[in-house]
């Protein structure tokens, strides 16, 4: 799946990306992630902290009470 990460360093730009590994890649140069996008998927709730890909809204997610997020299954978990 093909996801358009919104990320702001100094400015806000778009940057279409496929993998966790890209988005790590974004953050260790200085990025932050503000939004994600995906084609048939809700809104973007927050990077999941197991595999690193978005959380949408429509996903099957989980919550703990410090506000952290992940998929119940992974997407890229999926693929294997």
């Amino acid at each position: 799946m093909t996801y358009t990460i919104h990320v702001t360093r100094t400015e806000s730009k778009a940057v279409k990306v496929t993998t966790a590994a890209e988005i790590q890649a974004l953050h260790k140069l200085g990025f932050m992630t503000q939004d994600a996008e995906a084609e048939g998927k809700g809104h973007f709730v927050s990077l999941c902290e197991v595999c690193g890909l978005p959380v949408f809204s429509d996903d099957e997610h989980l919550r703990d009470s410090e506000g952290i997020y992940w998929h119940e299954v992974c997407p890229e978990a999926e693929n294997e």
